[in-house]
């Protein structure tokens, strides 16, 4: 869950007074009050988080981390001072100051699962669309090469044809060693399509013995 409104407020107080003090010491002292504070208030961990612009709501940044939000801050902060990080996230950053930027807490992952959570990372993404990100994970991986095969389905056929013809010796040893799982395969398939294949079978043998009519009538 976000910081409560409380805490929210007593942080900027404290930004406040530390700014008016013109110190740097001041400064350190007052961020690492912020963190704790932070930290007491938001003891869940591998969380999904959220980065908005403050000036402008539009540009926000979505991720996850697996310890709690006070961790998440304290190392985009130190990131930002990096100039190697070039992201959209951190260039914003430098751009109008780390703290024009707000941070919140979007879901919990509760079982403590590292897929599970980047899989809810990558669904908040698609969902929110955040403009901050630079990954992209607007289409499906999975349902994009079933497309892409199913459009190129003749020419895949031909260069895997062309491939095994220029090398039969590989494709021979590989037949061999899997011989058992090939057939295993094959058995599944035959199971799971038998009334496709049947009507393949049925249709075969019609078109055959068509063929065999017209070559058997004389046109003399």
């Amino acid at each position: 869950m976000p910081i409560s409104k409380n805490t929210r407020n007593s942080v900027e107080k404290l930004r406040s007074f530390v700014k008016s003090q013109n110190s740097k010491t001041p400064q350190l002292f007052c961020y690492k009050i912020e963190v704790d504070m932070i930290h007491r208030y938001n003891t869940n961990k591998m969380i999904v988080y959220l980065i908005r612009n403050k000036l402008n709501h539009a540009e926000f940044y979505v991720g996850c981390y697996l310890k709690p939000l006070g961790s998440v801050i304290s190392i985009h902060r130190c990131n930002t001072r990096e100039p190697k990080r070039t992201s959209k996230l951190y260039l914003k950053m430098r751009e109008i100051g780390f703290d024009n930027f707000e941070f919140s807490i979007v879901d919990v992952c509760a079982n403590g699962n590292k897929d599970e959570l980047r899989n809810m990372t990558i669904r908040y993404i698609r969902e929110m669309k955040p403009t901050l990100n630079n990954q992209d994970y607007t289409y499906d991986k999975v349902q994009h090469s079933k497309e892409y095969r199913a459009e190129r389905k003749e020419h895949i056929a031909e260069v895997h044809a062309r491939w095994v013809e220029r090398n039969p010796e590989y494709y021979q040893e590989y037949r061999d060693a899997n011989a058992d799982r090939m057939k295993e395969y094959r058995d599944e398939y035959r199971d799971e399509n038998r009334a496709k294949l049947t009507r393949r079978q049925n249709g075969r043998y019609a078109y055959a013995k068509f063929a065999e009519q017209l070559r058997n009538i004389s046109i003399y």
